[in-house]
């Protein structure tokens, strides 16, 4: 009998060394998913994103190095080549990415920079703009199905039932459970594609490309190549061009609504739901999260940058006043100075370090836009190392 019992035990203990030995070949230091699995197109792209922030921690540029984190205002408002040339003009060594997905609120920046900490890097730059911070830190994302676990010491955002906290410790130490939704994407969509390989007619519909959803033009005319100075293409029509040129030449707040409107932007109705009683200051949970990740990564020896994004200057035209509401941004921004200074971090303002034509949007800086802020981020980067130096 106990000769049994002890045959039996042997062989759980064998599958579960089987399974911690293939959860660190494919997850762990190996890393070998990550390696098979270059990228995951999907759609909506949060998790594709989401996939590749995870990707990119596990495996990480060569040291020194430094990231950025936040939302599509970081995909659209930062060049990662620029970045890094402005570096390397600059002598700073190592590495810059960009860890981004649409929509991130500040709970799931500070679960993506908490998650990069691993990777020792010497500079964070976290980013915030009115949009991204909501004060119930829209729980539930992706990015908390995937990288909340128990090392998150932020009891806001901490379950209190205790099948969710096992789930946390599981999440935590095991990591085929952490990534399950990648591995069910990749073996669905292998599966489709073995499928319509046999049966074209069941064949899945190619993925969209990454990024903002193309803006379809309705009278099929082309756009002007001078466009290309500001938008990507497909992020702009003749229709939308000639609606942006207009209002380049009356400045008015009306024109520009109509831009927003045949370039089929939701900026005017997105922004105008941003209040004090949706992302006031005060209970903030993005906030206590974004001030939790910068004492975290302060502790752990990294220097952290919080940059407030840039604001488009048409808000400022007294007709924004329904969509906009300029003591809501003085308030964030000052709760995120405050925060800064108490953690140890610096705080930089760029709400108004961008000209009107250089956004998409209300938020969302274009080409001309992201070429500026790339290469301030620069600036920062070398100031932030030379300043590191310094304290040797």
């Amino acid at each position: 009998m106990r000769s049994a019992v002890r045959s039996t035990l042997w062989r759980w203990v064998k599958v579960l060394l089987c399974l911690a030995a293939l959860d660190w070949a494919f997850f762990g230091g190996g890393a070998l998913f990550f390696r098979a699995v270059p990228e995951l197109p999907r759609f909506p792209v949060t998790w594709g994103l989401l996939y590749r922030c995870v990707q990119r921690i596990a495996l990480p540029l060569e040291a020194p190095r430094a990231y950025a984190v936040g939302s599509s205002i970081v995909f659209l408002g930062l060049d990662e080549r620029r970045v890094r040339d402005g570096m390397a003009e600059r002598a700073v060594p190592g590495t810059f990415t960009a860890l981004t997905v649409f929509g991130t609120s500040g709970v799931d920046q500070a679960l993506i920079a908490h998650a990069a900490k691993r990777t020792a890097p010497w500079l964070v730059v976290l980013t915030a703009s009115v949009r991204d911070l909501p004060i119930g830190g829209q729980l539930g994302s992706p990015v908390q199905r995937v990288l909340l676990d128990s090392s998150v010491d932020l009891p806001a955002i901490q379950p209190r039932d205790v099948e969710s906290r096992l789930a946390d410790v599981v999440r935590r130490w095991w990591l085929l459970y952490r990534y399950r939704f990648f591995v069910a994407m990749v073996t669905q969509e292998s599966w489709w594609g073995f499928v319509g390989r046999m049966i074209p007619s069941l064949a899945p519909p190619p993925p969209p490309p990454a990024g903002p959803t193309p803006v379809p033009s309705e009278s099929g005319a082309p756009v002007p190549d001078e466009a290309g100075e500001w938008f990507f293409p497909g992020r702009i029509t003749a229709e939308s061009w000639r609606a942006w040129t207009h209002w380049r030449e009356t400045r008015k707040f009306g024109d520009y609504e109509e831009f927003l409107k045949l370039n089929r932007s939701g900026a005017i109705a997105q922004y105008g739901a941003n209040t004090f009683a949706t992302h006031g200051p005060e209970h903030n949970l993005s906030l206590e999260a974004l001030a939790w990740v910068e004492r975290d990564l302060r502790a752990a020896g990294a220097r952290v940058v919080m940059i407030v994004f840039p604001e488009n200057p048409v808000l400022a035209d007294p007709d924004a006043g329904s969509v906009y509401d300029p003591a809501l941004a003085a308030a964030l921004a000052a709760r995120l100075g405050a925060d800064a200074a108490a953690a140890g971090a610096r705080f930089v303002d760029l709400r108004h370090a961008l000209a009107a034509e250089d956004f998409y949007d209300l938020i969302h800086p274009n080409l001309a836009g992201a070429r500026k802020l790339s290469a301030r981020l620069a600036e920062v980067i070398a100031e932030e190392w030379a300043g590191k130096a310094g304290t040797r």
